[in-house]
């Protein structure tokens, strides 16, 4: 009995430090939680412009103050699910507010996924291309087989909207007032260096904790 209360003495005084290991534990993957640089979805579409006809269809966005790898794209499109096409989905640099090159191929979209009416599309990406801070790149939407649409808005309050641009067959025309495509796009953020420091330090601290409980 005497045995037992000591150890619990002894747990109960250890118990902040293993709490302050824990906390230090939970911070990357906190660091790691991915931030939206982009999204007009939830703004009501004033339009949807046709991917074929008038594409290949094109919107920009910024990363301002993040960076990382891309963790997920969306977009708002309808299309005839029977069509048996593909959309394929790519991620270029900018040239002067304009679309520049090609940085990567991001995945395909099939039309089986679409319906008649406006929906959010998830795109499954085929690559997750680390992006910088501060830099405007382009998404772009094009196909040789299809009728999807990708709806666009005048509203400009979603965010990392207002100050793009959007681009198709027509020209480059900034988001105010015409109106940008809708998507949203996700970045997965690195963990800061010191983050990893704090993570080796925890480790090493449960390593002597878990050493001391064997030799006790």
């Amino acid at each position: 009995m005497m045995l037992q209360c000591c150890s619990e003495k002894k747990l109960l005084r250890q118990l902040p430090v293993l709490l302050s290991i824990s906390a230090l534990l939970v911070v990357p993957f906190v660091a790691n939680a991915g931030v939206i640089v982009y999204d007009s979805l939830p703004q009501s579409s004033s339009g949807a412009d046709p991917v074929g006809s008038f594409g290949p269809l094109y919107d920009s966005f910024s990363t301002g103050a993040d960076s990382g790898p891309i963790s997920s794209v969306s977009f708002l499109l309808s299309g005839d699910n029977t069509d048996g096409g593909t959309i394929s989905a790519n991620l270029y640099a900018d040239n002067s507010d304009t679309v520049g090159g090609l940085i990567s191929a991001l995945g395909t979209i099939s039309d089986a996924s679409l319906t008649g009416g406006l929906s959010v599309v998830n795109l499954p990406l085929g690559s997750n291309p680390s992006l910088n801070t501060g830099t405007r790149y382009w998404i772009g939407l094009s196909t040789s087989a299809s009728a999807t649409r990708w709806a666009w808005t005048t509203d400009t309050s979603g965010t990392g909207v207002n100050g793009e641009f959007f681009q198709n067959s027509f020209g480059t025309f900034p988001n105010i007032p015409q109106g940008g495509y809708q998507m949203q796009v996700a970045l997965a953020s690195v963990p800061e260096p010191s983050t990893f420091v704090l993570e080796m330090i925890a480790l090493a601290a449960l390593g002597v904790f878990a050493r001391r409980r064997r030799l006790a």
